[in-house]
């Protein structure tokens, strides 16, 4: 390799004009320090003193390798400066270099109005130079005279208008030469993309999602940062009221000023529209047409429901405990916070499981009493649904002994005497016995009796006349098992 060679490798591991500076000064300190180590008398007295005690031999010796020296240092000196003088030649007379660009060249700048820099590897003529940009848009180009104060090899793009997005940009460069030296001149052009309409890679709650709260907010990512470029807007159906979007970077966060309904299937259709736009006051000078770049629904929370409860009916036993199961898991706290019962009773509460509610009565309640089971507003279930109206049932307690239902009815007519038994159903378990001896038929015939539950049957069958009008009595005083013994006569 030769020195010219050798020199080249150099400045090449200095790309930039002012490492290249910084270079000729290394090299040129080295020269002189040569240099002046090359003319220093006392160093070389200090030496032949030191020899003169080690014998004519050894001063002869070094007397020889002293000039060595000092022809390797003027040498060195000399190589030093035509080093110099050609790293600073080439320096300043070769064509300049494209260094770098922000952002890199062929790349896809973060949004449409992006400042594009360049980077020369020396000082340019600035004064030679014109700048185009296609698609063309009105912008400042300023250079950085940041060598010596008066020198550039920096200069930047600052858009005044947008560019549109999805486009290609060139920038042509046109009489680009060094400051001194050659003065040919050169062209070059520069590539980028602006970023295209942006598409949603993800959005929260999940397309079809279901029991989704009604505190919730809708939450977008896109594939890239999202600017002044596009208009994202939403249409929600049913409407939702008032609503605020928050972006930041490629993340669109909606935020609903009141709940979202409840048992409501709502559909949000996104919508972008690309546009180009001045820069400072961001008015519109090209808007495209309007895509829809995503459709999905979503369902919120049912409102919780009782699905069975109990006790129910006329005839409650006065030990029963109060059980109310709901559709879904509920909040305990809620229910139990929502409950009363009225006239007031005393008692535990517990829970099979999240679904179903016990309330267990610490002493028996009243006979022949109606008690109201109410749940207040306001029961909220796991999922987030609130039961917004206040839900109430009613029971009432086992009370005096009565019959609920005879066969025949009374009343009736045309009753087969060969096939007919007569049966009475009570209204709560009582005492047989009792029961039958206060039963009694008019005209009087035989029969037999039998017991089926809470229904007494008369075996009348084949012993009943003909067109013959019957009577049946049911005397007080039957008595009961749970409740009170009947006081009334039922005919």
């Amino acid at each position: 390799m030769n020195l010219q060679a050798a020199v080249n490798s150099l400045i090449g591991l200095f790309p930039t004009f002012e490492s290249r500076i910084y270079l000729i000064v290394t090299i040129l300190f080295v020269t002189v320090l040569a240099n002046i180590l090359a003319r220093i008398e006392w160093y070389t007295i200090f030496r032949h003193l030191m020899l003169l005690h080690a014998g004519k031999q050894a001063f002869v010796q070094e007397r020889k390798t002293q000039k060595q020296e000092k022809w390797f240092l003027w040498g060195l000196t000399i190589v030093g400066f035509f080093a110099s003088v050609y790293v600073l030649w080439i320096t300043l007379t070769q064509r300049p270099n494209l260094l770098s660009t922000s952002p890199q060249q062929y790349s896809v700048l973060t949004t449409t109005d992006t400042p594009i820099s360049i980077e020369f590897d020396i000082p340019v003529d600035v004064k030679n130079m014109t700048f185009y940009t296609s698609p063309e848009v009105e912008g400042d180009w300023r250079w950085d005279y940041s060598v010596l104060g008066t020198m550039s090899r920096k200069v930047e793009f600052i858009p005044q208008q947008s560019f549109y997005p999805g486009s290609r940009i060139t920038v042509y460069m046109v009489g680009l030469r060094p400051v001194w030296g050659a003065k040919e001149q050169h062209e070059m052009a520069l590539q980028f993309d602006t970023p295209d309409i942006p598409t949603i890679t993800n959005i929260e709650p999940n397309d079809g999602a279901e029991d989704v709260s009604t505190q919730s907010q809708l939450r977008f990512t896109f594939d890239h940062a999202l600017g002044r470029y596009v208009d994202i807007s939403y249409q929600i159906s049913p409407d939702p009221g008032e609503y605020s979007v928050n972006r930041e970077d490629k993340f669109e966060i909606i935020s609903f000023e009141d709940p979202l309904k409840q048992d409501t299937e709502y559909k949000v259709d996104v919508v972008a529209t690309p546009r180009s736009y001045v820069v400072e006051t961001d008015e519109d000078i090209e808007r495209g047409y309007s895509q829809n770049i995503k459709l999905f629904t979503f369902t919120t929370v049912s409102t919780p429901l009782l699905s069975s409860f109990s006790p129910k009916g006329d005839s409650v036993l006065i030990t029963s405990p109060i059980q109310v199961a709901f559709d879904q898991k509920m909040q305990r706290s809620s229910v139990e916070k929502s409950f009363s019962i009225t006239p007031k009773v005393l008692g535990d509460t517990s829970w099979n499981n999240d679904g179903e509610f016990v309330f267990a009565p610490k002493e028996e309640l009243a006979k022949e009493t109606e008690y109201t089971v109410s749940f207040a507003g306001g029961m909220q279930s796991v999922a987030g649904g609130i039961v917004g109206e206040p839900v109430s049932f009613a029971f009432t307690t086992i009370g005096k002994v009565a019959p609920s239902r005879t066969v025949p009815a009374t009343a009736t007519y045309g009753v087969d005497p060969t096939n007919s038994n007569v049966e009475i159903e009570f209204n709560q378990e009582v005492d047989h016995d009792s029961a039958v001896s206060k039963v009694s038929l008019s005209p009087i015939i035989n029969y037999a009796t039998a017991w089926d539950g809470n229904t007494l049957v008369l075996q009348t069958a084949g012993k009943l006349g003909y067109s013959t009008r019957y009577s049946l009595t049911i005397s007080p005083g039957i008595k009961t098992v749970n409740g009170l013994d009947s006081t009334e006569t039922f005919t």
